[in-house]
C-alpha cells in the first residue's frame, strides 16, 4: 500500500487529509485503502500504477473524494464497497485494467463531475446499491 487508513474517524474541529500526494507502481490491494474509516477528505492525489485498485473504500462512510488522478491500476481506478454517502467529484480515472469507478453494495454517495476513459471494462458501474446520483458534465 502506499496509504492504509484502517478504524480512522475524523470529527471535532478537522477531519483528516490524505492531501498532495505522489504515489507510483504501488503492489497490494491499492494504492490508497480507506478500510472502515469515516470522514477523511483525499483531495488532490495522483496516483499511477500498481497491482491492485487505485483508491479502495471498505465499509467506509462520509468522506471526499476529490480531485484525483488515478491511472494504470490492474483492478478498479476508485472502488467503493459497502460504503456510503461518500462524495466522489472531480477525479481524473483512466486506463485501469478493470473499471474506472465501481460501486458495490454502495448507497447514497455522490459521483460527480468524474472523468474516466480507457478503462478496460466500464467508466462507471453500480452494482447492488441505491440512491447513488450521478452528475456527468
Amino acid at each position: 500500500y502506499g496509504v492504509y487508513f484502517q478504524e480512522v474517524t475524523g470529527g471535532g474541529n478537522g477531519r483528516p487529509e490524505i492531501l498532495n500526494n505522489d504515489l507510483y507502481d504501488n503492489d497490494g490491494f491499492a494504492a490508497l485503502v480507506l478500510d472502515a474509516s469515516t470522514r477523511i477528505d483525499v483531495k488532490n492525489n495522483d496516483l499511477n500504477g500498481g497491482t491492485g485498485d487505485g483508491i479502495l473504500l471498505t465499509g467506509s462512510d462520509d468522506n471526499d473524494i476529490r480531485n484525483n488522478k488515478v491511472r494504470n491500476f490492474a483492478g478498479d481506478g476508485i472502488y467503493l464497497g459497502d460504503s456510503d454517502c461518500n462524495e466522489v467529484k472531480n477525479n481524473d480515472v483512466f486506463c485501469n485494467g478493470l473499471n474506472g469507478i465501481d460501486l458495490e453494495g454502495s448507497s447514497n454517495n455522490w459521483l460527480w463531475n468524474n472523468t474516466t476513459s480507457g478503462n478496460a471494462v466500464d467508466g462507471m458501474t453500480i452494482k447492488n446499491g441505491t440512491g447513488n446520483d450521478i452528475w456527468l458534465s
